[in-house]
C-alpha cells in the first residue's frame, strides 16, 4: 500500500464509523520484523483546534489496530477539557503593583 492508499482506507473507516468528526492528520511508515506497517494520527476536527485521539497501525493488508471506538473519541474531548479548564499563569501580574515602589 502506498501513503495515499493508507490515507484513503483508514479516512474511509473513520467516516463510515464517525461521520466528518473523526480525521487523519499524519501517516508515517514504519519498518518493523514482520514487515512494513503505517502509522495513522487520528484527530477529533473540532472548532477550537484538533484534539488528538491516538494512533492506529495499519498492515499491507489494510487491518487497522487498535479499532478506535466511541469511548476513544469521548476520552479524547475530556483530555481537552481538563486541560483548557485551567488558566493561563499571569506572569506579569504583579508589574507595576505596589510592591516595586520604595518608601
Amino acid at each position: 500500500m502506498t501513503r495515499e492508499e493508507v490515507w484513503n482506507h483508514v479516512a474511509a473507516h473513520l467516516r463510515e464509523a464517525f461521520g466528518r468528526l473523526v480525521d487523519v492528520r499524519d501517516v508515517r511508515r514504519v519498518r518493523r520484523v514482520a514487515g512494513d506497517a503505517w502509522t495513522v494520527t487520528v484527530v477529533l476536527a473540532a472548532p477550537s483546534g484538533d484534539l488528538h485521539i491516538g494512533d492506529v497501525s495499519v498492515d499491507d493488508a489494510g487491518n487497522i489496530r487498535p479499532v478506535l471506538t466511541a469511548d476513544d473519541v469521548v476520552e479524547a474531548a475530556r483530555r481537552a477539557k481538563q486541560v483548557s479548564l485551567a488558566p493561563p499563569p499571569d506572569e506579569l501580574g504583579d508589574f507595576g503593583g505596589d510592591s516595586c515602589r520604595g518608601s
